[in-house]
């Protein structure tokens, strides 16, 4: 006998047509975060860096008794990626210094022969810290070049919605990224020169502080961008962003790493996340929910505000967090998806291709087209 079920739940996801402003009242009142991953350094067409998988394969083909990497992988596909990425590093006999430079190796390879002679203007811009560190046209030429060779890119649609907000005091209170690079941080920067439209920008268009470890350096003004699974050298690059913002010794790619941080509830980047959780309205971009410790961390959090709120004698469902999805046009499947994150207090909004996240965002912050 079949259970009755929610045709239609009270906790179902939003739409275009009743998404408008839902942003507005969060960042007047209690500021909202964007919290990013892998997925928003994608476009329609490709990623910019490569995906789990990619780097798996790239680590066994290293291995020479290794024949066939793809068999290989599929063979232990079974295994969780940072699991597969740590015994990459057995197999090779990496130490830490060694594997975070192969890391820096195969996330950038692609993206630096792609650039060609460019790449020195591309690696200053992505490690520059604010908008005054270049001039007018470098920025053009950085921004144009992902525009040109990666369409609909996440981090470009992320990064013109952010400068956007600003004008309208409707910005986000911080940005906390999943990711080991900078490249919505280097986008925005980007946007925000080409916006002020001077040769040389200014040092107020800075909008963002680098957080990459617990002793990061504070300015007032500024929010912060917080790389909890800490931040890839540049080959090229500003060699003060290799020796003062770079954190290779906090990355967590390996499954050791991952279950050091997993495992600790007094590490930086646990006490951040959560504190963000509990005091800020979250949009999440580009983020598949299916990390356990993401999960645990929120709906600790969720649990908590239910409870509070059962004691004030408010029963209603409660939601404080977003997360901008593709729809899969199967209404089964997207009540599924929207009961998966519905105890850990997020709700989906809906949008019918990733080309059109922009838009969406916008429409919730009710910024003017």
């Amino acid at each position: 006998m079949k259970l009755q079920t929610r045709t239609n739940g009270s906790h179902s996801g939003l739409t275009w047509d009743n998404c408008q402003g839902v942003l507005v009242q969060k960042a007047e009142r209690m500021g909202w975060s964007l919290c990013i991953g892998a997925g928003s350094s994608r476009g329609k067409a490709a990623g910019v860096f490569p995906d789990w998988s990619a780097l798996v394969n790239a680590l066994m083909g290293a291995d020479t008794e290794v024949k066939n990497p793809g068999t290989t992988y599929s063979r232990l596909s079974g295994f969780t990626p940072d699991a597969l990425i740590e015994a990459g590093k057995d197999r090779l006999g990496l130490s830490d210094t060694e594997f975070a430079q192969r890391l820096q190796t195969l996330l950038y390879e692609e993206l630096r022969a792609k650039a060609g002679n460019d790449w020195g203007v591309i690696a200053k811009c992505l490690t520059a810290a604010s908008p005054a560190q270049r001039k007018l046209n470098d920025w053009k030429l950085f921004r144009d070049f992902f525009r040109r060779n990666y369409r609909d890119l996440t981090a470009l649609q992320l990064a013109r919605t952010i400068v956007a907000s600003v004008d309208e005091e409707v910005e986000p209170s911080s940005v906390v990224s999943f990711n080991a690079e900078p490249l919505l941080y280097a986008l925005v920067n980007a946007e925000a020169a080409i916006a002020e439209n001077k040769e040389k920008p200014p040092k107020s268009l800075r909008l963002f502080n680098r957080v990459s470890r617990g002793i990061s350096p504070q300015v007032a003004g500024r929010r912060p961008y917080i790389f909890c699974h800490g931040l890839l050298e540049v080959d090229a690059g500003f060699t003060i962003f290799d020796k003062v913002a770079a954190s290779a010794e906090k990355l967590v790619f390996s499954e050791s790493s991952y279950l050091r941080l997993a495992n600790s509830s007094f590490s930086w980047q646990s006490a951040v996340f959560l504190g963000t959780a509990v005091l800020r309205s979250m949009v999440f971009v580009g983020v598949s929910f299916t990390d356990p410790n993401l999960r645990r961390w929120l709906a600790s959090v969720h649990a908590d505000r239910v409870a509070e709120l059962k004691m004030k004698g408010n029963r209603n469902p409660t939601y404080e967090h977003y997360w901008l999805n593709r729809d899969p046009r199967n209404e089964t499947l997207k009540r599924w998806t929207e009961s998966l994150v519905h105890h850990l207090g997020v709700r989906l909004v809906w949008i019918p291709e990733y080309s059109q996240l922009e838009d969406y965002l916008r429409r919730m912050l009710s910024l003017s087209e």
